[in-house]
């Protein structure tokens, strides 16, 4: 998952949160995780069929004052999936991966 990060020109250590605005449509579909700092996938599924592109608005705040905020978007990629089959024992392994990348940066 992508990870967030804000250079404040204090050296306060930014927290980042999905905030309203233009561009927001999609921040129900994503969480943050300040600790790792961490763009994440909420409950919602989102795939690339329907999906293939997010909209998100993160705003970084240094907690004394200085707030910045900008609109995301994110290519959501296709799910590749590798088929494993093992005919000695009839066991499916299935494997599935999916990227996001942004394509734009605070």
């Amino acid at each position: 998952m992508p990870c967030l990060s804000a250079q404040d020109i204090d050296g306060d250590i930014c927290e980042f949160t999905l905030t309203t605005g233009e561009g927001d449509i999609d921040n129900g579909k994503f969480t943050i995780n300040n600790d790792t700092k961490k763009l994440i996938t909420g409950s919602e599924k989102i795939y690339f069929n329907t999906n293939p592109v997010c909209a998100i608005r993160i705003r970084a705040d240094d907690g004394k004052g200085g707030i910045f905020e900008k609109a995301l978007t994110i290519t959501v990629n296709k799910v590749v999936k590798t088929l494993i089959f093992s005919k000695r024992n009839s066991d499916v392994q299935v494997e599935l991966t999916c990227d996001f990348f942004f394509s734009d940066h605070i």
